[in-house]
């Protein structure tokens, strides 16, 4: 067993910087059954972050971004996490340390992180989503994330450069982009009808592409619709991890998944009853929503607990006051994508054709 200690106090550390506590946090790690556990146990007042979540005590793993305060805030300290034995097992077994220098954190999902990766031969800037290799189940899902985001080639789709397998992870180096996500945008302020129009078509135009391919997206929401950069609205759809190849006759799926605010009424059936939902419908249905919540910055269903799931079934939408003075073929299109009754909620192709993007 083995300790390390953060803080003001040990080694001088952080000495001028008064949001972090004599003893911040341990880093213990054990062996149990022959296989290595590094736990991270926070003692501090202002608290202490893994991959951007507050903890108390929680599993770290190698590539972890570990913050002592909020990763937010000015004055908060940052660390890539390095366990030297399984970068060095990355390294030596097929991993992309030989060609790129792993570097800021990005973001991070389910089972993956996503940092900065430079190329060791051009300079260039690429994001890396490290995913660890710990199963046969998500190693399945993540190859099949790979195959999907290798076959495509879409200006509104996330470009998969080059994909890394070894013992314990998978990299995959993605292009970089610099304009944020949709919801850093989303937060900040509303768009202008002008702008979500601008938005929801390239959308729509890569979820038309997508289907045209026999593939549907299923989890189309805010943080997973990125902008080139921070000066205008060009975007690109990222995150495969929850797509899959449909029927080309049914376009039936079966799997649950979305993010609550933006799922359809037919996987919430999928949950109680399991009927199986047409997958290409369920992403017109969360960019509907995703349409919605651009305009206005709240939500088209109730927030309240106990009748939210109701109102997405029941597809009561709430059109508020400041709804007044919106055009209305953005209203019209808005209501023909959240219909519950699949077979007469619009289709992608005829979304794009919609009088609104005239």
């Amino acid at each position: 067993m083995s300790k390390t200690l953060l803080g003001r106090n040990y080694q001088k550390c952080f000495s001028f910087n008064s949001y972090i506590s004599a003893t911040h946090l341990q880093i213990q790690r054990r062996i149990i059954d022959g296989i290595s556990i590094i736990t991270a146990r926070d003692f501090s007042s202002n608290g202490s972050y893994v991959n951007g979540d507050l903890f108390d005590e929680t599993q770290i793993h190698c590539y972890d971004e570990i913050s002592l305060f909020h990763p937010k805030k000015e004055n908060s300290i940052h660390y890539c996490f390095i366990e030297n034995e399984v970068e060095e097992d990355d390294k030596q077994n097929g991993g992309p340390q030989y060609d790129y220098e792993i570097g800021n954190y990005l973001g991070s999902g389910g089972f993956s992180i996503v940092r900065e990766a430079i190329s060791k031969e051009s300079n260039n800037l690429y994001a890396i989503k490290i995913i660890k290799n710990s199963s046969v189940k998500k190693t399945t899902m993540f190859q099949n994330e790979i195959n999907i985001m290798q076959s495509l080639e879409h200006p509104n789709i996330i470009k998969l450069e080059k994909v890394y397998i070894t013992n314990k992870h998978i990299f995959l180096i993605m292009e970089r982009l610099n304009g944020g996500d949709l919801y850093e945008r989303i937060i900040n302020n509303t768009f202008s009808q002008e702008h979500s129009k601008v938005v929801i078509y390239q959308i729509l135009s890569a979820l038309k592409y997508i289907k045209v391919h026999n593939i549907i997206h299923r989890d189309i929401k805010p943080e997973n619709i990125l902008f080139v950069n921070k000066l205008d609205y060009f975007i690109k759809i990222t995150d495969f991890g929850l797509s899959r190849r449909i029927d080309t006759t049914s376009h039936l799926a079966s799997t649950v998944c979305g993010s609550d605010l933006f799922i359809a009424p037919e996987i919430l059936k999928k949950l109680y009853n399991g009927t199986p939902y047409d997958g290409s419908k369920v992403d017109v249905w969360s960019s509907g929503v995703l349409l919605f919540v651009m305009v206005c910055g709240y939500p088209p269903f109730s927030r309240t607990n106990n009748q939210y799931i109701e109102s997405i079934l029941k597809g009561e939408i709430i059109f508020k006051e400041d709804w007044n003075n919106r055009n209305p073929l953005l209203i019209d299109l808005i209501k023909r994508m959240l219909v519950v009754d699949v077979n007469q909620r619009i289709s992608i192709e005829n979304c794009l054709l919609h009088p609104f993007f005239k």
